[in-house]
């Protein structure tokens, strides 16, 4: 079956200007992770797009203090980054996920110097011991986040694309 049939297709649908997460290229189709930046809840989709409706999205190679500064929203969460002392930015992380008759959550905080377009850490050590560690990086307008899944209870993570910023800090 090829992939350009009606079978292959899935009902959900991007448009111009979504982001992406990139994974294996096969023949001329490339596949990806989404989640709507207007998610309340972590859902990924994951499917095949031609590689030729892809464009690659510049990091910002070197971002001001002031490119990190504000809130920035994942679903179920929040990063939280405030201009310190000197460069130095203090980033603090919240999440929560809901189970059936509970909750799990999450957290982190750091204090970081950014290199380039990209500041990693481990936790203070304060949240969840010492197994938590984070990797943000200014993409276009937005911040990714990748975590090891060490930040919280189980299904925690920050993961992903973050996109909403809200005031400066």
């Amino acid at each position: 079956m090829s992939a350009h049939t009606a079978a292959c297709q899935k009902k959900s649908y991007l448009v111009a200007g979504d982001l992406v997460l990139l994974g294996k290229t096969q023949g001329d189709f490339t596949c990806v992770d989404y989640q709507s930046l207007l998610a309340t809840k972590q859902v990924w989709t994951i499917g095949w797009l031609p590689s030729a409706a892809l464009t690659p999205v510049a990091p910002m190679l070197a971002p001001k203090t002031s490119d990190w500064v504000g809130t920035w929203y994942h679903p179920g969460g929040s990063i939280e980054i405030k201009s310190g002392k000197r460069d130095i930015l203090d980033v603090e992380g919240g999440m929560t996920v809901p189970t059936a008759n509970d909750f799990h959550n999450g957290g982190f905080k750091a204090q970081v110097t950014p290199k380039n377009d990209t500041v990693a850490f481990a936790d203070d050590g304060t949240n969840y011991g010492e197994g938590c560690r984070v990797r943000l990086q200014r993409t276009g307008p937005w911040l990714l986040a990748v975590d090891n899944s060490g930040c919280g209870g189980a299904g925690v993570t920050f993961t992903g694309s973050i996109a909403a910023r809200s005031r400066r800090a």
